[in-house]
């Protein structure tokens, strides 16, 4: 039991985390100005898309551990 819980935290967590990271870039995409900054257009689709993919990977393992 205390493994599943431990799972199922760490699967929350990671989605909040990339949640929190995925905010942070949109903000520099849309504001252009924030405290944390990305000249690189090209550099900051990347990790926007890498962001999204960890909520993904985040979401599913969250979903596969409930069951």
């Amino acid at each position: 039991m205390w493994e599943k819980l431990k799972e199922i935290y760490g699967d929350l967590f990671l989605i909040a985390t990339a949640g929190w990271l995925l905010a942070h870039l949109i903000l520099i995409e849309l504001y252009e100005v924030v405290e944390i900054t990305e000249t690189n257009k090209w550099i900051l689709w990347v990790e926007i898309g890498w962001a999204v993919a960890i909520i993904i990977l985040g979401i599913e393992r969250f979903i596969k551990d409930l069951k």
